[in-house]
């Protein structure tokens, strides 16, 4: 779920708890979903109860629409996804040892990430799965080699996305290309 659904924050404690020139910081790892995912968000509160000893809770940030946030306070689950899978989407990467893995373990990331950021067509008949980042999507292409699937490639320039489209009465300018495997 991370790859496609996680982000990772860290911001300033109330300073004002604090005696004067402590600085101390909080250290969130949130997950984003769409309000009806709630066997997914089940499945991530527990996968992180089980690994880094933390319970979810909703997020304070108001979503227009159908989003949903769970959010975990965790120094160690935010520095675990800092270091090994980068932050910002269009950072994100596996580990480099992480595409040469079993496939029995590789297959539980693939499922997470396409189930954020994956779709199925039924006029093609096919799956494919987003990202803005380059290196991730061609990490997951060689774990999907390594599973006997052969995907093909397409990028989308940011200056082709999203042209004069409102959402909210909001102009949006796509920041980054986007990159798709089906």
């Amino acid at each position: 779920y991370w790859l496609a659904e996680g982000c990772i924050n860290m911001g300033l404690k109330g300073k004002w708890k604090y005696s004067k020139g402590n600085i101390y910081y909080a250290y969130r790892v949130s997950f984003h979903f769409n309000s009806n995912e709630t066997d997914y968000i089940i499945d991530v509160n527990n996968l992180m109860l089980k690994y880094f000893g933390v319970s979810g809770f909703p997020g304070r940030k108001k979503f227009k629409g159908n989003s949903k946030d769970i959010c975990f306070k965790s120094r160690k689950a935010y520095e675990f996804f800092d270091q090994h899978f980068s932050k910002l989407s269009y950072n994100k990467t596996l580990p480099k040892n992480m595409v040469n893995w079993k496939n029995s373990l590789t297959s539980e990331l693939i499922r997470g990430f396409w189930r954020g950021d994956g779709c199925y067509s039924d006029i093609n008949k096919s799956f494919s799965i987003d990202s803005t980042s380059f290196i991730l999507i061609e990490q997951i292409r060689r774990i999907l080699l390594k599973h006997n699937i052969i995907s093909s490639f397409h990028a989308t320039k940011k200056e082709k996305r999203c042209k004069n489209q409102i959402l909210n009465g909001k102009f949006i300018n796509a920041k980054h290309d986007i990159y798709n495997i089906s």
